[in-house]
């Protein structure tokens, strides 16, 4: 008698006949790298603000490119006007809530103060940089730096149209501050990491601990919020404001609107 055991056929069925894919393979610190440095390209010709504007959206290992191959004067002239343009359009949408003179007060404000912290930061970001084993120059953390806050006032572009919604259809001052704080919280952290990614690409390293310095830049700018009040309200005179912690102003402010 042939006692014989004849096992099942087991054919390896592939991905595609069973209908499901592979699991994919962990995300690592490594493979982003390798990803950003699949974008180190040079922009298409002719060099435009609309290419420029997609590589920040989009591309950021081409910032880099930019950044190495001559080109920073150029792109961060076009930087700069995409900056003072998208933060003085934002400033604008602020004033509608309030109307007279902060239709032109907050523009001014909003742009004047945002480029004035980042100069105030740059000196900490090119110590905080260099400490990560960054090898650029000063001139190089500027524009660095500029492509970062081209891209915050890009993402409060974006944002605009939903703050004029609400500047309209309500009047809570101190909600349209809350608002205002929290878009810009939001487009700070995307731009400060777009700066992370361009110094990772630049130096084939990660670096981390930049996100130390991009808490401070934070704070730096709501203390400059604070300082240039009001931001959200009607004119009241062209006088700085007595000197107040952002935060204890939000706790001051909270308890006048509740």
């Amino acid at each position: 008698m042939n006692h014989d055991i004849v096992l099942p056929d087991h054919k390896q069925e592939s991905p595609a006949a069973t209908g499901s894919l592979p699991p994919l393979p962990p995300r690592t610190r490594t493979s982003r790298l390798a990803r950003l440095k699949e974008d180190f390209l040079p922009l298409e010709e002719p060099f435009t603000l609309a290419r420029l504007i997609d590589a920040l959206l989009k591309r950021p290992g081409q910032m880099a490119h930019v950044l190495t191959h001559n080109q920073r004067y150029e792109a961060g002239l076009l930087l700069l006007a995409t900056t003072l343009a998208g933060m003085a359009l934002y400033g604008f949408i602020m004033g509608t809530f309030s109307g007279g003179a902060q239709l032109w007060l907050f523009p001014l404000k909003v742009t004047v103060g945002f480029l004035f912290c980042g100069l105030l930061c740059l000196p900490s970001l090119y110590i905080f940089a260099s400490l990560c084993g960054a090898r650029q120059s000063l001139g190089d953390m500027a524009f660095v730096l500029l492509s970062a806050l081209a891209l915050c006032a890009l993402l409060m572009v974006g944002f605009a149209p939903i703050t004029w919604v609400f500047s309209q259809s309500t009047q809570a001052a101190f909600f349209m501050g809350a608002l205002h704080v929290a878009f810009f919280a939001g487009a700070v952290r995307f731009a400060l990491r777009q700066l992370r990614t361009v110094l990772s690409v630049l130096n084939e390293s990660e670096t981390a601990a930049l996100r130390a310095w991009g808490l401070l830049f934070l704070v730096v700018v709501l203390q400059m919020c604070t300082t240039l009040r009001p931001l959200v309200g009607p004119f009241d005179g062209f006088a700085f404001q007595e000197k107040q912690f952002f935060l204890a102003h939000w706790l001051e402010a909270a308890s006048n609107w509740l």
